[in-house]
């Protein structure tokens, strides 16, 4: 009974593992970035040394339960999109969003997000909107702007962070292995009536 119960278990074990496909991109070691835009919508590219990281949020509204202290946060319940870019600027990874929030601190210009007189930091966190390949995910940015006036980034980062949405063949595999297992017991079943 314990060898079935161990191959009931690796029968299950096996295929469901696969189901876990988690996914991150990340820039790596920043090298330039950009913001632009407004309340209508704020645009944040972060280059790093592996990958380019390119936010759009959808329109802004002020939010006044912060979850930063000493912060002003600005939030958007859908809409917006990210890409992952190569650096080669090919596309590598495209979602909507369903919906984030800025924290800024420091002095920032709401009508167009540039930090003033001096450097600010912004923290933007978003939810990835499920589809064909992404079961569930966000994406995080943490930046600086100190270039008020331009919109430049000193320095920052960028995730993307997925679920994987499995596979047809994962769960056929898992189908497969409880079907062993059934036929494993029904033919010790079996065996065990026939002595």
């Amino acid at each position: 009974m314990r060898r079935v119960m161990l191959l009931a278990l690796l029968a299950l074990a096996l295929p469901t593992a696969a189901l876990a496909n988690s996914f991150t991109f990340d820039t790596g070691g920043f090298q330039n970035g950009r913001i632009s835009g407004g309340r209508a919508g704020v645009t944040v590219d972060v280059i790093g040394a592996n990958l380019t990281i390119v936010l759009v949020t959808g329109d802004l509204t002020l939010d006044s339960t912060c979850f930063v202290a000493g912060a002003t946060c600005y939030s958007w319940p859908s809409g917006g999109t990210v890409e992952v870019l190569n650096t080669a600027n090919g596309l590598v990874f495209q979602d909507t969003l369903k919906g984030g929030i800025i924290a800024t601190t420091g002095v920032i210009t709401p009508r167009n997000f540039l930090c003033s007189p001096s450097s600010c930091s912004l923290a933007v966190a978003a939810g990835l909107e499920p589809s064909a390949r992404v079961d569930e995910g966000s994406t995080t940015f943490s930046i600086v702007d100190a270039n008020g006036a331009a919109g430049l980034l000193v320095a920052g980062g960028a995730a993307v962070t997925f679920q994987k949405v499995p596979e047809p063949a994962t769960l056929e595999g898992l189908l497969l292995g409880t079907g062993i297992v059934g036929l494993v017991e029904m033919t010790r079943r079996k065996l065990q009536l026939g002595t």
